[in-house]
């Protein structure tokens, strides 16, 4: 068994998965990843120079709307398909 074989076999908890399913899998969790150190990013950011409220507001601001977006993007995907 490959190296790459055995990591998905462990990432999807040994069942097969087709190829579309394993991007829609990383593209998913990228989109998450992303969106949380965006988000992280911008609350320091702005928690620095406005305040910890003005950052945290604007972190989850930023997270919700990322969210959105990826979510748009990929049901617009979908319904292409």
């Amino acid at each position: 068994m490959k190296p790459s074989d055995m990591f998905l076999s462990i990432a999807f908890f040994g069942t097969k998965r087709e190829a579309d399913d394993i991007i829609e899998y990383l593209a998913i969790w990228g989109s998450l990843l992303l969106s949380l150190l965006l988000a992280a990013g911008l609350a320091i950011g702005v928690g620095k120079m406005a305040g910890v409220w003005s950052g945290l507001i604007a972190g989850l601001a930023v997270y919700c709307a990322s969210m959105h977006l990826c979510s748009l993007v990929f049901r617009r995907v979908h319904a292409n398909r």
